[in-house]
C-alpha cells in the first residue's frame, strides 16, 4: 500500500484495511479477524497489523506532522513488514518489522472487508489496538496491491468538507512499464529488434512469483529469451546452435525491483542482474540471423 498525506496534526488515522470483529464468520475457510492499520502517533508513522496470530505494531522513526508532504510505503512479504517515508529530497527511509505465530496469509474479502482512508465509521466494531479513528490533514495518490485507489470514487464518504490543494512536491515521473497479472502478454513490432552480431536487452521488473516469462523474441528455431524459475533468472537462446541457457545463482523473486541485462556480442553472451554479471556463455559456432515480419 501506498499513499502521500501531509498533516499537522499528531495523531491520526490514515488507513484501515481488512476485518471487523468477528467477520470471519462471513467469511469461507477463514478462521481470524485479519487487518492492517497505518496510524499517526505522536507524529511518527505506526503500522498496527496482525494475520491471526496477534497484532503486531512497527513504528517509524520519521517525524511526519509538519505540513509536508509525505509518501508512506508499506509493504510485506509474509511475516516480514515494511514502512518506507519518503520526504522531500531526503533519502528514502526504511523501518522492518516481522509479525508473530504462524500465519502469513492476508485474509480478505471484497463483500466483507473493509477499505477505510483518512478515518472510519464509528459504527465499526473495529480492533481494540487502534487508537485513532479519525485523521485532519491531506491525502491523495492512493494506490493498494500496485493498484490506484480513486479517492473521489467513493462508496460511502462522511465529512469531508473540501478537497486538498494538489501537491507539489514527491513528483512522480510517469512509467512506461506495465504490470502483469499472470495471465496476460504483450506483442511488439517485431521489424524493430533484429539480432546481428551484437544485441543488447535491458529490464527492469519485480515480482513476487517463483516463474514466468519475461522477454521473448524468435521465429521457427531460433530464439532469445529471458525467464524466471524458482526465482533465479534464466537466459535461453539457440541461434541455430543447440539450445544454450545462463542462469542466475541467487533470486529475484522478493517484490523488489530489479534490472536484468543479457547481451551477446558475437560468440559471446553475457547476463546481468543488478549491473553484475552471474553468468556467461561462448557460442560454439556462429551465426548470425536476423527476426523479420
Amino acid at each position: 500500500m501506498s499513499l502521500y498525506f501531509k498533516t499537522t496534526e499528531r495523531y491520526g488515522l490514515l488507513a484501515f484495511v481488512g476485518n471487523e470483529k468477528g467477520s470471519h464468520n462471513r467469511m469461507k475457510r477463514v478462521l481470524t479477524d485479519d487487518y492492517l492499520a497505518l496510524e499517526i502517533r505522536g507524529g511518527y508513522l505506526v503500522l498496527i497489523m496482525d494475520l491471526g496470530s496477534g497484532s503486531q505494531n512497527i513504528k517509524h522513526d520519521t517525524y511526519v506532522s509538519d505540513g509536508k508532504w509525505h509518501q508512506a510505503v508499506i509493504e510485506r512479504t509474509g511475516k516480514t513488514c515494511s514502512i518506507t517515508v519518503r520526504s522531500g529530497d531526503e533519502n528514502d527511509s526504511v523501518v522492518e518489522g516481522f509479525l508473530p505465530g504462524t500465519y502469513s496469509v492476508f485474509n480478505l474479502d471484497q463483500k466483507v472487508s473493509k477499505f477505510f482512508v483518512g478515518g472510519v465509521s464509528d459504527k465499526l466494531q473495529l480492533p481494540d489496538t487502534l487508537e485513532n479513528y479519525h485523521f485532519d490533514g491531506c491525502i491523495e495518490d492512493v494506490e493498494f496491491g500496485e493498484t490506484p485507489v480513486g479517492l473521489w470514487d467513493f462508496v460511502f464518504a462522511e465529512n469531508n468538507i473540501e478537497g486538498c490543494e494538489e501537491r507539489n512536491e514527491l513528483a512522480v515521473q510517469p512509467s512506461n512499464g506495465l504490470r502483469f497479472s499472470g495471465a496476460g502478454y504483450v506483442i511488439l513490432p517485431r521489424k524493430r529488434h533484429q539480432f546481428a552480431s551484437e544485441t543488447t536487452i535491458k529490464m527492469l521488473f519485480k515480482t513476487y512469483a517463483k516463474d514466468g516469462l519475461l522477454f521473448l523474441i524468435g521465429k521457427n528455431n531460433d530464439f532469445f529469451a529471458l525467464e524466471i524459475q524458482d526465482g533465479h533468472i534464466i537466459l535461453k537462446y539457440n541461434l541455430g546452435t543447440g539450445l544454450a541457457t545462463l542462469k542466475s545463482p541467487d533470486t529475484y523473486n522478493d517484490g523488489k525491483w530489479h534490472s536484468w541485462e543479457a547481451a551477446r556480442f558475437d560468440k559471446d553472451a553475457v547476463l546481468k542482474v543488478d549491473q553484475v554479471e552471474v553468468d556467461s556463455a561462448h557460442i560454439t559456432r556462429r551465426r548470425n540471423y536476423v527476426v523479420n515480419n
